[in-house]
Formats: structure tokens, sequence, C-alpha cells
């Protein structure tokens, strides 16, 4: 219910016309917050900060899926990179045998690159749509390189097929977004 949530909050917010910049920079500031805090901490590996990872990708993808304009996607876009691709980075390396941290993360991948509505724009002279493919390819990578030699325990569908069918949709997302 958290992607609901933060759906339904975001709404709201890119709503509101009048000083969308402040309000919004106000709105995502607990949520980049933890992102810091995530990205301080030397060991993912915990179960704590693996609930905190799994509750800060659902928010992010909640709040993504309502941004539908151009101006609204800038503002998230702006606000998550570069900061927080490394720890994307960090936690696909860290979590790839985890499916439900992998598919938290790579749900809201899915999501940030689909360029829905025309969303995702980038002027002629911006290297900003490149660098968004360079990273979600790196962390499509890391997933993907690690994934295969994962032995399978109980469900194949869960703990592989499930994760590389939302890595392959994000990679599609992301090449035919046009804007690369």
């Amino acid at each position: 219910y958290r992607i609901t949530f933060y759906s339904a909050l975001s709404r709201l917010v890119f709503s509101s016309s009048e000083d969308l910049n402040n309000s919004f920079d106000t709105f995502i500031a607990p949520n980049l917050n933890i992102l810091a805090q995530l990205d301080q901490t030397p060991d993912l590996r915990s179960p704590a900060v693996k609930i905190a990872i799994c509750g800060a990708l659902r928010d992010l993808r909640g709040i993504t899926t309502s941004a539908y304009s151009k101006r609204t996607y800038t503002l998230l876009f702006e606000a998550l990179y570069p900061s927080s691709f490394p720890l994307f980075l960090r936690i696909a390396e860290c979590w790839y045998d985890d499916p439900s941290v992998m598919t938290a993360l790579l749900k809201f991948m899915q999501e940030f690159v689909l360029n829905k509505g025309q969303r995702i724009y980038f002027e002629n002279s911006s290297a900003s749509g490149i660098l968004l493919f360079r990273e979600t390819s790196s962390i499509l990578c890391a997933y993907g390189s690690r994934i295969l030699q994962v032995p399978v325990i109980q469900n194949i569908y869960l703990e592989k097929y499930k994760g590389i069918r939302l890595m392959l949709n994000t990679l599609s997302n992301a090449l035919s977004g046009n804007y690369v």
C-alpha cells in the first residue's frame, strides 16, 4: 500500500501549480534523507536495512508513477540523480540473490525509465538522457551478471525468472524511451 499512498500524495503535491519546486523539495526531502542514510551504511546485508531499502524503493516508485509531465519528472530526476544512483547500484550488487529487494529495485527502475506520455525530455545540449541510460544499464548489468550464478532453492520463477523479466522490461523501457 506504500506505492499507492505515495502515488496519491505526490499527485496532490504535483497538482498544486504554485511554487511546485519548493513544495516538491519539502515533500521528497525525507525520502532523500533515508537514501542518504542507506548510502552511508557500510553493510547493506542486514535485515533492518533490507526492510528500509524495500520501503524506500516502493515509496520512490509511488512518486514516480505520479510524475506524468515533463516538469514533474524533471524535478524527480534532479532530486535523484546523481546522488542516489550509486546506492541503487550497490543494492543491485549486494542483494542480487534476494527476490524481494530486487523486485522493488527493478520495478522502481522500470517505472523510472518508462517514457509514458513523453514525460522524459531532456534538451539537446543536455547529457541527462545518456546518463540515465548509462546508470540504468549499469544497475541491470550488475544484477544480470550475478543472478545466473545463484542456485535455485525452491521456486525458479520467483528466484530467477521474475527478476530477469523485470530486468528485460526495464531495458526495453530504457531503449524505447527516445531520450538517448
